[in-house]
C-alpha cells in the first residue's frame, strides 16, 4: 500500500548490562570456583498490531487493524537474569552445578494483544514469568 511503517521489533532503544564475578574456593591449584553472573536488559517495548474489537466480536476470533500496524508500542520491558554456579575440579573429572533464574523480578510487561472471546474484550500476553532452573554438568 506504499505506507512506511515501523516493524514489530522497533523498540526505539535497547540496553544490556552484564556483570559477573568468580571466586576461587579452596586451594588455588584445585581450580574450584563459585561464580555469580547477572544480566539486566531494558527496551522500549515491542510494537503491536492493534485488535479491531468490533470485527473480532463479529468473527469471534482476533481480527487485527492492519491499517494501524505497529504504530503504537507496549510499555517498556525490563528483565534481570541471575546465574550462580559452583565448579569442583578433580584430576579426571569436573562437576558443575548451576542455579539460573530467568526474570528475577517477575516483571509481567505486556507484549501483544489478542481478542478474548470468553470475556469479550481485548486481552494481553505478557513476557515470561520468573523461571528458576537447576542444572548439573559433569565433564570427563
Amino acid at each position: 500500500d506504499g505506507v512506511w511503517r515501523n516493524t514489530r521489533y522497533n523498540t526505539s532503544y535497547a540496553a544490556n548490562f552484564l556483570i559477573g564475578k568468580e571466586f576461587r574456593i579452596g586451594k588455588p591449584e584445585n581450580g574450584n570456583k563459585l561464580s555469580v553472573n547477572t544480566k539486566f536488559f531494558v527496551n522500549g517495548g515491542n510494537r503491536y498490531l492493534p485488535v479491531d474489537l468490533e470485527k473480532s466480536r463479529i468473527k469471534r476470533s482476533t481480527v487485527y487493524n492492519t491499517s494501524e500496524a505497529f504504530s503504537n508500542s507496549m510499555v517498556k520491558v525490563y528483565q534481570m537474569n541471575l546465574t550462580i554456579s559452583y565448579s569442583v575440579n578433580r584430576p579426571k573429572v569436573r562437576h558443575e552445578i548451576y542455579l539460573d533464574v530467568y526474570n528475577v523480578f517477575n516483571n509481567q510487561a505486556p507484549v501483544e494483544q489478542y481478542y478474548d472471546k470468553y470475556k469479550d474484550e481485548i486481552g494481553t500476553y505478557t513476557q515470561l514469568k520468573m523461571i528458576p532452573n537447576i542444572m548439573y554438568k559433569i565433564h570427563f
